[in-house]
């Protein structure tokens, strides 16, 4: 995904859009298409993507209460993330909740549907 800060026209443009790298150096902006890379069948890559199957198909699945939405909206809003410009970006409940389950499950604890608590 790329990433376009406008203004009067486009002021940054950094990152990916169908193959296309987008790039700031020294000789300005430029494009750069670099080749398709073969995917592996690694062992590592299989885990990975069987933990972030498993917390999809948690998401999926889950009847939320209005409760339970509001808990992680307040989550959110009191733990924003910074984008890869650095501005300060709230999550969505289903990217907050991937984030969070996906490190629960690789340390092989069960996924959570309530947020986590807050650190003191």
């Amino acid at each position: 995904m790329a990433m376009v800060t406008y203004g009067a026209n486009i002021i940054s443009v950094k990152g990916k859009i169908g193959g296309n790298y987008f790039q700031k150096s020294n000789f300005g902006n430029h494009i750069k298409a670099c080749p398709r890379r073969v995917k592996s069948q690694d062992i590592t890559l299989q885990t990975t993507r069987k933990i972030f199957s498993t917390v999809q198909n948690a998401w999926r699945n889950k009847v939320w209460s209005s409760a339970e939405i509001c808990k992680w909206n307040a989550f959110n809003r009191r733990h924003p993330v910074k984008n890869g410009f650095g501005d300060p970006k709230t999550l969505t409940l289903q990217l907050s909740f991937i984030k969070y389950n996906l490190i629960r499950v690789r340390n092989n604890l069960p996924v959570s549907f309530i947020p986590p608590r807050e650190i003191v």
